[in-house]
């Protein structure tokens, strides 16, 4: 995202409403049944609506639970009341779910939980445009190279030397008319309650590191439960149902809904935890699984090639008595290093000469640059 205003607050909707809008009158005992005339969307159970008062003041977001069509008329039942006095509202259809991560020092990521993305009404999901006829200064992410559009084409438009499919760009001209296509990212996303905004610039899938399940389940002792994670319809590896997960040998990547739903797109949901049930064989008796109060914590480390851009921990600093001071420094440090990677340590000091001033960060020799971690035993340390 881009553009923000304020700071989206954990557990709140978050909301993209679409341009139509309909006039709807509200009754029932808890005014959460609307009523519209000719309706020209065709609303699905679970969708989200979009509802503000006659005065435009007041504001909700609410789960469809029913639908009732006739010829004239759509009858919808929502999960949440309107508000006392009003008679009508402006109802608007929009893609929502709950905010489940958002952190105002790196504002550029907004995570959404349960969201509502059908294949017809997903984030990110305006019409695209032809090269040729892009708005100056608006962000677009391409779809289609084109076969008359070429290189060139899309380095004038904003899109740099190597243009690829679903690369985000500015554009800075409109083009030159070609049949290469682009995706205007306009859309804006609201809290429901915090009232921030922010731009959506696109919808990506999130590579993990590693994940904690928290699945609820009640067994006794003539039950049991199990869980199995699976990549696809292939079976990955057993799960315990209280520690991390790590994905060493298999990364694993959580995909964004509203790119599973969208048939242009060839992302497919592959991550899945399968709950196996046992009873021993007595038929009065049953495991339970909440799947409501289950949720999965995932986690994903900062970690690069480069100094300036990956994760970092610096000690506390270690001040020597005077007349006690070090000829040099001896560093152990143990750590879960699997092949192909590296944990360097820097080492910064102040030299008796020029006590004022520290020195740059130096990079200390590894005593051990061979010695590697097994790559499926998280606990092996190395020092």
């Amino acid at each position: 995202v881009r553009e923000n205003t304020l700071s989206f607050i954990d557990d709140e909707y978050a909301y993209i409403k679409k341009s139509q809008s309909y006039t709807a009158g509200v009754s029932g005992d808890q005014l959460n049944i609307l009523t519209i005339s000719n309706p020209s969307t065709a609303f699905l159970v679970g969708d989200y609506l979009y509802l503000q008062d006659s005065t435009a003041t007041n504001d909700i977001v609410a789960k469809i639970l029913d639908l009732q069509t006739t010829v004239s008329t759509t009858t919808i039942t929502l999960d949440t009341p309107f508000f006392s006095a009003t008679e009508t509202a402006i109802a608007f259809v929009c893609v929502a779910g709950r905010v489940s991560h958002y952190n105002s020092r790196k504002a550029d990521e907004l995570h959404i939980k349960g969201s509502s993305a059908t294949p017809t009404n997903f984030i990110d999901d305006n019409a695209v445009s032809t090269i040729g006829a892009f708005t100056p200064q608006a962000t677009y992410t391409i779809t289609n190279l084109g076969s008359s559009t070429i290189t060139a084409d899309w380095t004038a438009v904003g899109a740099g030397s190597a243009p690829y499919l679903g690369q985000v760009f500015v554009a800075s001209i409109a083009g030159t008319a070609g049949d290469g296509t682009a995706r205007e990212n306009s859309q804006v996303i609201t809290g429901i309650d915090s009232g921030a905004t922010a731009k959506v610039t696109g919808v990506n899938n999130k590579k993990i590191s590693y994940f904690q399940p928290q699945v609820y389940t009640s067994d006794t002792m003539n039950t049991s439960s199990d869980l199995t994670l699976y990549d696809g319809a292939s079976i990955d590896k057993a799960m315990s149902k209280n520690a991390n997960i790590y994905t060493q040998n298999n990364l694993r990547t959580v995909m964004s809904k509203s790119r599973i739903v969208n048939a242009a797109d060839a992302t497919t949901e592959d991550f899945k935890i399968r709950v196996s049930m046992a009873n021993n064989s007595y038929s009065s008796a049953t495991p339970i699984v909440d799947k409501a109060l289950s949720e999965i914590n995932a986690y994903q480390y900062h970690i690069t090639n480069s100094a300036s851009s990956t994760s970092s921990w610096i000690t506390k600093e270690v001040v020597l008595k005077e007349g006690l001071e070090a000829d040099g420094i001896k560093v152990l440090l143990a750590a879960y290093r699997p092949a192909g990677t590296f944990v360097d340590v820097y080492a910064r000091f102040v030299y008796p000469e020029n006590i004022e001033t520290k020195s740059a960060w130096i990079e200390l020799d590894n005593a051990n640059p061979d010695l590697y971690s097994n790559t499926s035993n998280t606990k092996d340390y190395r020092q």
